[in-house]
């Protein structure tokens, strides 16, 4: 199990980010995992699942911006165990695309995904301690998704 004084470790020296990825514990996502590691290139995202095609298991990149705007060891699992790790699950299944297949997606299906996933860093922020800032951004994202799947429904109705 990681600290909060690890993750500070890896906040401050990039250069141990792998390491310190390695040594968190994805609990009963683990099965769906190829690897994890750090980016140290600018991204536009946080944190993104690529799926294995070999094996339908996924590789999760995390990038500086997490460890940058992601203000305790709580917030950073949920967004990486909790959310993540719950798309790693939905990949596995068939549930989810990433990288390029993820333009032929229906927005209904990625909005789903992230419901589901928002939803399981919603059930799990006391077990994680996550912030209220996080917690907030994270219902604000929930009820996002939740209304495009809604009005996807009226659309198509």
């Amino acid at each position: 199990m990681v600290t909060q004084e690890e993750y500070e470790d890896a906040k401050n020296n990039p250069s141990i980010r792998n390491r310190f990825l390695k040594r968190i514990n994805f609990e009963e996502k683990t099965q769906y995992i190829s690897k994890v590691r750090y980016s140290g290139k600018k991204q536009s995202f946080w944190m993104v699942c690529r799926k294995n095609f070999l094996n339908n298991k996924s590789k999760i990149i995390v990038t500086g911006e997490a460890f940058e705007l992601l203000p305790t060891l709580g917030d950073f699992l949920s967004c990486l165990v909790d959310h993540e790790g719950c798309h790693t699950q939905q990949i596995y299944r068939g549930q989810f695309k990433t990288g390029f297949m993820a333009y032929f997606q229906k927005s209904s299906l990625l909005s789903r995904g992230e419901v589901e996933a928002h939803e399981n860093q919603m059930k799990n922020y006391k077990k994680r301690n996550v912030s209220s800032e996080v917690r907030e951004i994270l219902a604000k994202r929930l009820k996002w998704h939740e209304t495009q799947l809604k009005l996807e429904e009226i659309i198509k109705n």
